[in-house]
């Protein structure tokens, strides 16, 4: 294969990957001991024709750690990029950073 069709092949995403689990640190009232929440690793798989995914039932007050890996034509896989998100009460971010997917 040569040089310019292999990078062709890798020029754009096939798909991504995303993977996220939430870790929720508090204090347990009755005990007093400091105690973590875990909401359990999810995966979603966005195709090249989306734009965006959709990530439903996060739990209020929980730090999010999203692992998003493009994989490409050529069938490798690009670096991992992170993201981190927190929650509000109600259950919607607060706060993003993240470095840019492609």
């Amino acid at each position: 294969m040569s040089r310019d069709v292999a990078e062709k092949q890798r020029a754009w995403p096939l798909s991504l990957k995303v993977t996220y689990e939430g870790l929720q640190r508090y204090r347990n009232v009755d005990t007093g001991i400091d105690e973590t929440l875990i909401d359990r690793r999810k995966q979603k798989t966005v195709q090249k024709e989306e734009s965006s995914v959709y990530v439903e039932q996060l739990v209020p007050q929980t730090v999010y750690i999203f692992n998003i890996t493009a994989s490409f034509l050529d069938g490798s896989t690009g670096p991992v990029t992170t993201l981190h998100v927190e929650t509000s009460s109600e259950g919607l971010p607060t706060d993003v950073s993240s470095t840019t997917l492609l």
